[in-house]
């Protein structure tokens, strides 16, 4: 996963064909909200779109179709973090979403996978402890 610095946010870099669909997508289905200058984080460019989650999960989503040395070249795989596996599991199902893996418990917690429509891989996980106290 290549992760990039900014000034007042970190994030991943996702390249993905329609920036405004993917992230209309990730708000609608996984509570991703934009970011803005208001709020102090970096400003947006014209190419590419700041968003996040509520556990700190942060991605600047880039036009795939715009060639230069400022956007990432590769598409990648992404974690979403999420407090209720399966719930996401079944919105996305009913959004038509293709999955890579239905949800698996593994040693960090309960996972699954999905392609978007640009060929990024995600990967949204409920961290779980399994050690007793």
């Amino acid at each position: 996963m290549y992760f990039k610095m900014a000034p007042h946010v970190d994030y991943t870099d996702v390249v993905v064909n329609k920036p405004e669909q993917t992230c209309d997508f990730l708000q609608a289905q996984m509570g991703f909200f934009r970011y803005n200058e208001q709020n102090g984080d970096e400003k947006p460019t014209s190419s590419s779109l700041l968003i996040g989650n509520e556990f700190g999960d942060k991605f600047r989503l880039w036009d795939a179709s715009i060639r230069g040395k400022s956007r990432p070249q590769k598409r990648q795989s992404i974690l979403i973090r999420t407090n209720d596996c399966l719930r996401d599991y079944y919105h996305l199902g009913r959004a038509g979403v293709r999955f890579k893996s239905k949800p698996v418990y593994t040693a960090k917690g309960l996972s699954f996978s999905f392609l978007d429509t640009s060929g990024n891989s995600f990967m949204v996980l409920e961290q779980r402890d399994y050690l007793e106290d």
